[in-house]
């Protein structure tokens, strides 16, 4: 299929979502991909209404499942079958409301000791495999996000060996956890690596990227820049396939949101250098 690219947006702007979704529209975007937490899914005629107004200005939808107070991997099964149902109501909205796909975080608040790190591997792969196989009944796409201690490729690559998920690759989210696991600063991390390391785990079932900047000691929704460049961006989504693109860039800087014209300006700059990967891509093929 043709790429397509989203803005993301969230609760917290529908007092001036026509005004957004008009600049949206304007700045190239294909489609926004709505945040369902704060928590939507149980706002079914709000969420439909906010669907139509998105669609009346030519863009499509996706939405990403709500996460906060949600750990589908779990220890404890009445949490995790609590945040397993609460994401496949996202589902069954997506699929009524026609969305894209959907977006889901697979986490777990506990620490991954040696005693516990497989039992809670598999509490998130067995919840990754309910959730795919319930997207797959309400014929939806959903896709697994990494995020988090679990957000790892090791991880994410049992999921993609053990279940039939789709991903969506974060790379802001990957730099952030290889910085932390190898105790790094933030521009001594080489993205390049971080990119085949993910390649590797989940490259050919990727469905969609996020992609946005970190600024500084680990500040994310930020503007591309270094290490996480335009260019490191789009190798990121080219190289492991992606058919969505979501611009999750929030801020200018602190306080300041970013507007999709200012969004929007930084995906055609990233897009810029997908020629030069795609070229790569059909050399190697």
């Amino acid at each position: 299929m043709t790429r397509k690219y989203g803005w993301a947006a969230w609760k917290g702007q529908l007092d001036k979502l026509e005004e957004l979704l008009k600049e949206a529209r304007e700045a190239g975007f294909d489609y926004v991909e709505f945040s369902l937490d704060y928590p939507l899914p149980y706002k079914a005629d709000l969420v439909a209404e906010i669907v139509k107004k998105i669609k009346d200005f030519g863009l499509a939808v996706s939405f990403h499942a709500p996460w906060r107070g949600l750990d589908v991997a779990t220890l404890w099964p009445e949490v995790r079958k609590a945040s397993i149902d609460i994401i496949k109501k996202s589902i069954r909205m997506a699929s009524e409301l026609g969305a894209e796909y959907v977006v889901y975080h697979v986490t777990t608040p506990e620490k991954l000791f040696k005693d516990t790190v497989d039992e809670v591997y598999e509490a998130g792969k067995e919840a990754v495999a309910e959730l795919t196989d319930f997207a797959r009944e309400m014929s939806v796409e959903a896709a697994v996000e990494n995020v988090g201690n679990l957000g790892t490729p090791e991880f994410f690559g049992i999921l993609k060996d053990e279940t039939r998920a789709k991903f969506c690759f974060d790379v802001a989210h990957a730099v952030t956890t290889f910085m932390q696991r190898h105790k790094l600063k933030l521009n001594d991390v080489d993205v390049d690596e971080v990119i085949e390391l993910w390649k590797n785990a989940i490259g050919g079932r990727t469905l969609c990227a996020h992609v946005h900047g970190v600024e500084a000691p680990r500040r994310e929704h930020r503007p591309l820049g270094y290490p996480l460049t335009k260019r490191a961006a789009a190798k990121a989504y080219v190289s492991l396939g992606a058919d969505y693109v979501t611009y999750e860039i929030y801020y200018v800087r602190k306080g300041e949101e970013a507007t999709p014209k200012v969004v929007g300006k930084e995906m055609k700059d990233v897009r810029s250098w997908e020629l030069v990967y795609e070229k790569r891509q059909a050399l190697v093929a």
